[in-house]
C-alpha cells in the first residue's frame, strides 16, 4: 500500500517579527498597569484599605504571581530561554509572504492588549472579593475595600504581563544576536512555546 502524500499547511498571509510584537505588548501592559496603580493612589481607594484588607490583597497577588515571577524573571540556566532556543534553532526559513510594518504591529496589538486588561479587571474584582470574604473582613467594609483591592490586583497582574512580554522579547533578542537572524511568526503567536516560528537570516555586507 502506497502512503498518501502529506499536505503541508498553507503559508500565512502575513508574518510579524516576534520580538517586535512581544515588545509592543510588554510596553502597553506596563503603561496600563502603571495607570491603574496611579488611579488607585489618586482616587484614594488604595488608601482606604486597612492593614487587614491590604494584607489579604498582597497575599492574593503573592499567591497568584509568585511562581510566574520566579520562572520568568529569575530562571537563568535551565529557564524558558533555553526552551525557546531549542525551538528557534529548528525553525525553518520563512515562506515568501509580506512582513508586517512596525506601525501596523503597534496598531494591531492595542485592541487585544486592552481586552486582556479588561479580563484581568473582572478577574481581579472576583479575586479581591473572594480574598476579602475568606479573609474574614467585616461584610460592611468589603464594599469600601473592593475598589482599591480590584485596582491594586489588576495593576499587579497587568504589570506582570508587561514584564513577562518584555522578558520574552529579551530571550528572542539575545537569540537573534547570537544567530544573526530574525524570528518571524503569525500575528498574535509571539511567545508561544511551540514550533510556530520561522527564522530569516540577516543579510551581511561584504
Amino acid at each position: 500500500m502506497t502512503a498518501l502524500p502529506v499536505e503541508e499547511p498553507p503559508p500565512p498571509p502575513l508574518l510579524v517579527p516576534a520580538r517586535r510584537e512581544l515588545t509592543r505588548f510588554g510596553w502597553i501592559w506596563t503603561a496600563i498597569g502603571a495607570a491603574l496603580l496611579a488611579v488607585a493612589l489618586a482616587t484614594g481607594s488604595a488608601a482606604e484599605l486597612d492593614t487587614g484588607a491590604l494584607t489579604l490583597i498582597l497575599v492574593l497577588l503573592g499567591l497568584s504571581l509568585g511562581c510566574v515571577l520566579g520562572a520568568l524573571l529569575l530562571a537563568r540556566r535551565t529557564g524558558p530561554d533555553i526552551l525557546y532556543y531549542r525551538i528557534l534553532d529548528r525553525a525553518p526559513p520563512p515562506p515568501p509572504v509580506p512582513h508586517e510594518t512596525s506601525a501596523s504591529t503597534t496598531r494591531r496589538v492595542v485592541a487585544p492588549a486592552i481586552t486582556l486588561v479588561i479580563a484581568l479587571l473582572v478577574a481581579a474584582f472576583i479575586g479581591a472579593a473572594m480574598a476579602l470574604v475568606l479573609g474574614g473582613q467585616p461584610r460592611d467594609q468589603i464594599g469600601e475595600d473592593l475598589a482599591g483591592g480590584t485596582l491594586l490586583t489588576a495593576a499587579g497582574w497587568t504589570l506582570t504581563c508587561g514584564a513577562a512580554g518584555l522578558r520574552l522579547a529579551s530571550y528572542f533578542a539575545r537569540w537573534e544576536r547570537l544567530r544573526e537572524a530574525q524570528v518571524l511568526c503569525r500575528p498574535l503567536k509571539a511567545g508561544t512555546m511551540r514550533p510556530v516560528y520561522w527564522v530569516e537570516m540577516k543579510e551581511t555586507g561584504t
